[in-house]
């Protein structure tokens, strides 16, 4: 027996329990174990005894399996991705643990497993590259952008050169990046800022496109369709040589290369996007900014719509210190937001679960019909 690949989330059980003697030592290797190899694996040699050992299992030293981050909460809201991964119109979330990559359909399904690769979650960038309705993953790698399809085939090359030769101005990371669909054809394209200009390959296969010249980089920007043409939009906390403003560069619909000044939208609300989170949650078609309002008003949710209005409040009920993830998890047209279920964090508490808010604005409800973490 040969046990490898897995992902085991739990934590109340034994991970593998080998149970009599086998004829050939077992296997258990290239595993994710959130557990200590102890809690993880036990031999029993009959049904009542229990020996607190592993023998008849081997256990490969490397790479380590156990006392594993946890997957789904690792990197706080960056832990999971959101796309549909299904192509049933409502979005997916996705689950990559370093061994293997799963999603949810409509975040409220089982984690279902899509392909056994390594790359984790910091790794890529998510978009529906060949317009089929499906969310497709793309890695940088080499210089080149791989890509598999739908996030289930084999790494395929989809731009042998982004950068029209001068590849060493490319960035190591790919969270230098970003997805949007900035000349409104269907299909996704990778925005690129490297602290000096703005970079767009459309349908990620072009060579990348100087788009804006701008100081401010990915982590400094939001992304969302403002004036509701069909194109992504950037949004940023911006000075206007006098005082920070909420202000917008728009793209253009079906012209490559084009994107505006700074626009205004308004005066500031915050003094930087770190938090911030851009969707459509009125359903009018047109990008909102919204935030929760902050660690001691815990289960309260703050929209700006348009990020033209001023804050308008909403109590959810009480939620984690950030989302798990925000899409249009019932296909609907305004986005949902999910959260680690609707009980508070404590010691005593683990929350497994999650619960939805329809538009960010009705209160949070039981949604995952089994644990999740």
């Amino acid at each position: 027996m040969d046990i490898l690949g897995n992902t085991f989330l739990g934590r109340n059980r034994h991970n593998y329990e080998l149970r009599g003697y086998p004829c050939f030592d077992t296997d258990f290797h290239s595993n994710v174990s959130l557990e200590s190899e102890d809690d993880a694996l036990i031999f029993k040699n009959d049904r009542y005894q229990i020996f607190d050992s592993v023998d008849h299992i081997n256990v490969a030293s490397t790479p380590n399996q156990f006392q594993s981050s946890d997957p789904t909460v690792r990197l706080g809201a960056a832990s999971l991705g959101v796309g549909d991964f299904d192509g049933d119109g409502a979005d997916d979330l996705f689950l990559a643990t370093g061994y293997a990559w799963y999603y949810s359909p409509a975040g409220a399904r089982e984690w279902r497993f899509l392909s056994a690769k390594a790359d984790t979650i910091e790794q890529q960038l998510f978009g529906d590259f060949d317009g089929d309705g499906r969310t497709d993953v793309v890695a940088l790698r080499g210089g080149q952008f791989m890509v598999s399809w739908g996030g289930v085939s084999d790494w395929e090359v989809h731009n042998p050169d982004p950068t029209g030769g001068n590849l060493l101005l490319l960035p190591s990371a790919i969270t230098a990046m970003a997805v949007g669909d900035f000349d409104g054809d269907g299909h996704a394209d990778v925005f690129w800022a490297d602290g000096q200009t703005w970079w767009v390959s459309y349908g990620g296969n072009t060579p990348f496109v100087e788009v804006q010249t701008s100081s401010h980089r990915v982590k400094d920007l939001r992304f969302g369709d403002f004036d509701g043409n069909g194109t992504t939009d950037v949004f940023s906390v911006v000075s206007d040589g006098v005082s920070l403003r909420w202000m917008v560069s728009y793209s253009r619909k079906s012209v490559q290369g084009l994107f505006s000044s700074w626009t205004l939208l308004r005066s500031k609300l915050t003094d930087t996007v770190d938090g911030l989170i851009v969707a459509d949650f009125g359903g009018s078609g047109k990008a909102d900014v919204a935030t929760n309002c902050g660690a001691d008003a815990p289960g309260c949710w703050r929209i700006s719509y348009g990020g033209l209005q001023d804050w308008r409040y909403y109590t959810l009920g009480t939620f984690g210190p950030y989302v798990a993830g925000v899409g249009h998890f019932l296909g609907q047209v305004e986005a949902d937001l999910l959260s680690w279920d609707n009980l508070p964090f404590g010691p005593l508490v683990f929350t497994t679960e999650f619960s939805i808010s329809m538009g960010g604005i009705s209160p949070l409800t039981r949604y995952s019909t089994q644990d999740m973490r």
